[in-house]
């Protein structure tokens, strides 16, 4: 038996985003037939056995969507759907519904993290250290430039210091592609991972996150980097 077949992987997808109404259905020009969630739900059954993937939703449409995909569904509740419900509520209740070992979360607005990225990372998951996998681990990117924070610089010292951007350490940005973790530590710790070490790195393009029209017309934008990307992959 694969890791991927002990893996239940939750894609979220509440009906109630104010920054993009919809966005989880949004249309995408590079897959005519596919709103965001068919189209997670497509790249994601090309990694995992159908019957490990489950749509949690409060939108009886988007549960529709799931089963004429034919994967799980999960109904949630009103409360669990809300905006102003704690996450840590939302992935504590989710993952008491997993039987499986290990705890996936995968977004729908994630359209440029595809089976090639999932496939790396589910290797990833199954060779890491059997401590690594019960802290979990994500997807992250690279930022490469000049940060500060409240009126510091965080990676940057002025004057005879300075350093070209590329020479700077670069902090990382989780883009919540994937999420994997022994089941059990997310309801223990209400948390998808504890730790960024080690973490699953993905080039910017892929790391792309969905929360508005402008991150939807960079994606679209991006598509034929995600394109050959995966037709690399086909070609090996």
């Amino acid at each position: 038996m694969t890791i991927a077949s002990d893996i239940t992987v939750i894609v979220p997808a509440r009906s109630g985003s104010t920054r993009l109404p919809g966005k989880n259905v949004a249309p995408l020009s590079f897959a005519p037939d596919h709103t965001m969630l068919t189209w997670k739900l497509h790249q994601l059954k090309q990694v995992f056995p159908t019957e490990q993937i489950v749509v949690s939703s409060d939108s009886v449409a988007y549960l529709h969507l799931a089963r004429e995909a034919g994967v799980g569904v999960h109904h949630r509740s009103d409360y669990l759907a809300s905006s102003t419900v704690p996450f840590s509520e939302v992935v504590t209740a989710l993952a008491q519904v997993v039987r499986t070992e290990y705890f996936g979360w995968a977004p729908p607005t994630s359209p440029l993290f595809g089976p090639r990225h999932i496939r790396g990372m589910v290797e990833t998951f199954a060779h890491i250290s059997d401590v690594q996998r019960t802290a979990g681990l994500g997807t992250v990117e690279r930022l490469v430039g000049y940060f500060g924070y409240d009126g510091r610089w965080l990676n940057f010292t002025p004057g005879r210091s300075h350093r070209n951007s590329q020479d700077l350490v670069s902090p990382v940005r989780v883009t919540w592609g994937l999420s994997l973790r022994r089941t059990s530590e997310v309801m223990a710790t209400e948390a998808l991972f504890q730790s960024l070490d080690p973490a699953f790195i993905v080039p910017s393009w892929a790391g792309i996150d969905v929360d508005d029209d402008l991150d939807l017309r960079t994606a679209e934008l991006l598509w034929p980097l995600y394109q050959q990307f995966e037709q690399n992959s086909a070609e090996v």
